[in-house]
């Protein structure tokens, strides 16, 4: 019987879910079940399904719970458990405006590197971009939890691994403007701990996969122009490819015991992460 597994936000070709679902599909005996937010234009994962014939391609907006029980429902007709549940949507929002300033004054805070005030700032960021940060952030995994743990209580070592970050650290706290999306992640982290205590029969724990280009880090810096000068000083070594990541992940993912990785925070090479 193949090995069950459920990725979401895999629509995207350079980001972590689409390399997670390639890579995992390649692997024998394996059934993937594969989330886009609109199936019908997620051409290339729609084109990876046909091609390698063990990839369920599944309708789920992140934060519906009418979704997420249409696909545990679609899960259990088709395979009856799963045993990795491995949320990837995460998001970062914020205005796109900035002001140019040279020196700190009481409206706002000049980011070091480039001399630009940001409106992410935790002073500056409306409260409607926080709740929707933590919507998508937290409840979406929340959602998909609870619509899918009768299916992972159904496998033998069933496996939650949600993607949090290391911006969520509270004892590293990054240098940028990612207040909302950092305090969501760290809430993210409590959730998969809270559930590996509640759930005996499952393993559960939040992984940081490193800092990687994906269309992610793209749509972030298209948001937030004035990084682009920090980040480009940072050594290349610093950075990974979705690949490389992906890699990493995976091999925590089929190492994971209670006993080794439950109620953990790990970085995507299975070692510890401070938070």
């Amino acid at each position: 019987m193949p090995k069950v597994y459920f990725i979401t936000a895999a629509n995207r070709p350079r980001g972590l879910g689409f390399t997670l679902v390639s890579k995992i599909s390649a692997l024998p005996y394996t059934l993937v079940f594969a989330t886009a937010r609109n199936p019908a234009a997620a051409t290339e994962l729609n084109e990876l399904a046909r091609e390698r014939g063990n990839i369920v391609v599944v309708r789920l907006e992140a934060v519906s719970e009418v979704d997420a029980k249409a696909a545990a429902a679609l899960v259990a007709e088709k395979a009856g458990k799963v045993d990795y549940l491995v949320p990837c949507v995460g998001a970062s929002i914020s205005a796109q405006r900035k002001v140019r300033l040279q020196t700190y004054n009481r409206t706002g805070f000049v980011h070091p590197l480039t001399g630009m005030q940001h409106p992410a700032y935790l002073h500056q960021q409306p409260i409607d971009q926080f709740r929707e940060t933590f919507e998508i952030n937290v409840l979406s995994q929340v959602i998909l939890y609870q619509a899918f743990l009768p299916l992972l209580l159904k496998a033998n070592k069933p496996v939650f691994m949600p993607l949090s970050s290391g911006a969520g650290s509270a004892s590293t706290v990054y240098p940028f403007p990612i207040g909302s999306y950092g305090m969501s992640k760290a809430a993210l982290t409590y959730f998969a701990v809270k559930v590996n205590s509640e759930q005996p029969h499952l393993c559960s724990f939040a992984v940081h996969p490193g800092v990687i280009k994906t269309d992610f880090y793209f749509v972030i810096l298209e948001q937030h122009p004035d990084l682009a000068a920090g980040m480009a000083m940072l050594p290349d070594e610093m950075y990974l490819t979705a690949e490389q990541s992906a890699d990493g992940m995976i091999k925590v993912l089929h190492e994971a015991t209670r006993e080794t990785h439950g109620g953990k925070f790990l970085d995507y090479k299975g070692d510890d992460m401070p938070w």
